[in-house]
C-alpha cells in the first residue's frame, strides 16, 4: 500500500538540506536472529530488586519532607521504614529478592556505526535492543546530545531518524576501524555509569581480546572524563587500542562488537563482583596493609563532574552535595572509633590504583549520594556503607543505586536521610549542600560495626 511504499522510500532515500542529511532507519529491537549479526548468549543473569509488596507505612518525621517534591508525602512514607530511627532506611529490611533480569550476550555487527550514547546502526537498520537504548533516543541528555554528529531520535514506532552532517554515510565526523568493541551506553561519560554499567561489559570480551589482541575499544571520554582511559590502562589494555570519544563523532567498524546494554542504575551483580576482584588484583602493589580504615568521602568543587557540565554557571567549579561539616564529622568518628584510622577521601588527590587500594582497606564508608560511593565496588565483603541521601530526592530513580552496588559486592548498606532543614539555600553554582547530624552518623556506625 502507499504507506509501506512511503516508508521504503524514506529508508532508501536520504533527505538533504541545511548542511546535513536526514536518514530514516528501520528500528530493530533484538540482535538475535537478525541477518548479518552474530549473536552469542552467555546465559541468564539475576539482579536485586526491592520487593515492593513488603513496604509498609511508617511514622516519618515531617521535617524530612519538603512542601513539594517529585513524589507525595504518602509515597515517601511507603518507601521507608522506622527501624529505630526515623531517618534511616535499610532497603534490605523491606525484603528484597533476586529476579532473572536479562540474558547476557555479545553481538557482532558487520559494517556498522556507533553514534550517540552507543547508538548502533548501519545503512538500513537502527538497533534499539534495550530500554536504556530507547531512553537515549527518546530523552537525550542535553549536554551530550548537542555534541552528537548523528543526533538519533524516534520517528514513529518503527523508524529512527538520523541527522547526518555532510553526505551520507561519509564525512569528517566518521572515524573508521577494522575491529572495534563499543562500551558506550547511556551516560557512560559519567563516573558511576562508566564503572558500574559500561566497564563491566568488557569482561564478556575476554576470549575475543585474547584471540584478537589488536581489537580497539571505544569509550566515552566527554566532559573532562579522564577515568575511562585510566581504568583501561590499569586493566592492561594497550594505549594504542583505546579509542576515546570526546567530540561527539561517529565511529564505523568493519567488525563491531557490542554487549548486553546494562539497565540504568542497576548493574549486573555477577559482573560487578568479577570487575571488583579484577581491579583489586590490577591495583595490587605487593604491600600487606591492614584493613582498618573508616573512609569519609569528601565532595569539593574540583572533584565532581558537575563542574564540567556547567562551566558557564560555575567557572570556579560547582558545589553539589558538599558536606559543610565533613571535617568535624571525621574528627568525631575518629574519637568514637579509636581503633580505626579515619580518612577524609578526596578523589582528586589520589591515582586510580591508590583509590582502589584505599577502599580495599575500608571497614566502613560514609558519604553523600554521588559518584564517590561508586568506589565501594573496590571494597571487600561486609564493608559497612552509610549513604547520606537528600530526603527530597526519594522517589527518583537514583534512590537505591548505591544500595544495589553495595549489595552486589557483599557490602552492608544503610541510607541516612537528610531532612530539608539540613540544607543551605541553593545558588547558580551550588546545589543541595548540607550539614549532617554528626550524632546520628556516629550512632548508626556503632550499630553497624557491632
Amino acid at each position: 500500500d502507499r504507506s509501506a511504499l512511503w516508508c521504503l522510500l524514506l529508508l532508501l532515500c536520504p533527505i538533504e538540506g541545511n548542511g546535513f542529511t536526514e536518514r530514516f532507519l528501520r528500528a530493530v529491537s533484538s540482535f538475535h536472529s537478525e541477518p548479518g549479526v552474530r549473536y552469542q548468549p552467555f546465559g541468564s543473569v539475576e539482579s536485586f530488586v526491592v520487593d515492593r509488596s513488603s513496604l509498609a507505612l511508617c511514622d516519618m518525621d515531617p521535617a524530612l519532607f519538603p512542601d513539594s517534591g517529585p513524589v507525595s508525602r504518602r509515597t515517601y512514607a511507603e518507601r521507608c521504614r522506622n527501624s529505630g530511627s526515623k531517618h534511616i532506611i535499610s532497603w534490605h529490611d523491606h525484603g528484597f529478592r533476586e529476579v532473572q533480569q536479562d540474558i547476557l550476550y555479545t553481538a557482532t555487527v558487520f559494517g556498522a556505526y556507533v553514534g550517540y550514547e552507543g547508538f548502533i546502526f548501519d545503512q538500513d537498520r537502527a538497533f534499539t535492543v534495550h530500554s536504556v537504548c530507547n531512553l537515549s533516543l527518546s530523552s537525550p541528555e542535553r549536554e551530550t546530545f548537542i555534541m552528537a554528529a548523528d543526533r538519533p531520535q524516534f520517528s514513529g514506532s518503527d523508524l529512527i531518524r538520523v541527522q547526518w552532517h555532510n553526505q551520507w554515510p561519509l564525512g569528517p565526523a566518521v572515524t573508521k576501524h577494522r575491529r572495534l568493541i563499543s562500551l558506550q551506553q547511556r551516560s557512560s561519560h559519567a563516573y558511576y555509569h562508566w564503572v558500574a554499567e559500561a566497564l563491566p561489559k568488557l569482561l564478556l570480551f575476554d576470549d575475543l581480546l585474547r584471540e584478537q589482541p589488536d581489537t580497539k575499544i571505544l569509550v566515552d571520554a566527554a566532559l573532562h572524563n579522564t577515568w575511562s582511559v585510566a581504568f583501561l590502562r590499569l586493566l592492561r589494555i594497550p594505549e594504542h587500542n583505546i579509542v576515546a570519544r570526546i567530540d561527539g563523532g561517529v565511529h564505523h567498524a568493519e567488525i563491531l562488537h557490542v554487549a548486553t546494554p546494562t539497565p540504568l542504575h542497576q548493574g549486573y551483580p555477577p559482573l560487578l563482583r568479577r570487575l571488583g576482584e579484577r581491579l583489586r588484583d590490577a591495583a595490587a602493589d605487593g604491600s600487606q596493609s591492614q584493613r582498618n580504615l573508616l573512609i569519609v568521602i569528601s565532595r569539593t568543587r574540583t572533584n565532581n563532574q558537575h563542574s564540567a557540565l556547567h562551566t558557564d554557571a560555575c567557572p570556579q567549579g560547582c558545589a553539589v552535595r558538599i558536606m559543610h561539616n565533613e571535617k568535624e564529622l571525621a574528627a568525631s568518628v575518629a574519637t568514637a572509633f579509636p581503633g580505626l584510622e579515619v580518612v577524609l577521601f578526596d578523589s582528586a588527590a589520589l591515582s586510580l590504583p591508590e583509590q582502589i587500594r584505599l577502599f580495599q582497606r575500608a571497614v566502613a564508608v560514609v558519604g553523600a549520594h554521588g559518584a564517590g560511593l561508586t568506589n565501594v565496588l573496590f571494597s571487600l565483603p561486609n564493608t559497612q556503607v552509610i549513604e547520606l541521601f537528600p530526603a527530597h530526592m526519594l522517589g527518583l530513580s537514583v534512590e537505591r543505586i548505591f544500595w544495589h552496588l553495595a549489595t552486589a559486592v557483599g557490602a552492608v548498606h544503610r541510607t541516612l536521610l537528610l531532612p530539608t532543614s539540613s540544607f543551605t539555600p541553593n545558588a547558580p553554582d551550588a546545589l543541595d549542600n548540607f550539614t549532617v547530624d554528626i550524632e546520628a552518623v556516629v550512632s548508626l556506625l556503632r550499630q553497624m560495626l557491632q
